[in-house]
């Protein structure tokens, strides 16, 4: 089994590395780049594009966050409430979303 030389950087920041890998440590390493048959890669869809960035900043600082619940009086009114369910509401036309029927996922081998 031979060895490699192999260049990586671990960040932006970080200088290039150079370290000696066997052969078989490089191919599982490029390997793990390799997409599964009729995989398509897509870059920079979503909040990941850049014309998108500025949502992933709020998803960031969002997730970085602490959520704190507000604090809601416990009499046997406000009691009563949280037992029914809201209804979903749409916030654009106000209307209430009724449900027809709960489709569930179709079962199909992994790819």
């Amino acid at each position: 089994m031979g060895w490699l030389p192999s260049s990586c950087k671990e960040s932006s920041t970080c200088p290039l590395k150079t370290q000696t890998v066997t052969a078989e440590e490089f191919i599982r390493r490029f390997l793990q780049h390799v997409l599964p048959e009729r995989f398509v890669k897509v870059r920079y869809y979503g909040i990941w594009s850049l014309n998108k960035r500025h949502l992933l900043n709020k998803a960031k600082e969002l997730l970085e966050g602490t959520v704190t619940e507000q604090e809601v009086p416990e009499d046997k009114e406000s009691s009563d409430v949280k037992n029914e369910a809201k209804p979903f509401c749409y916030p654009k036309c106000g209307s209430v979303l009724v449900l027809v029927e709960n489709l569930q996922p179709k079962k199909r081998r992994p790819p």
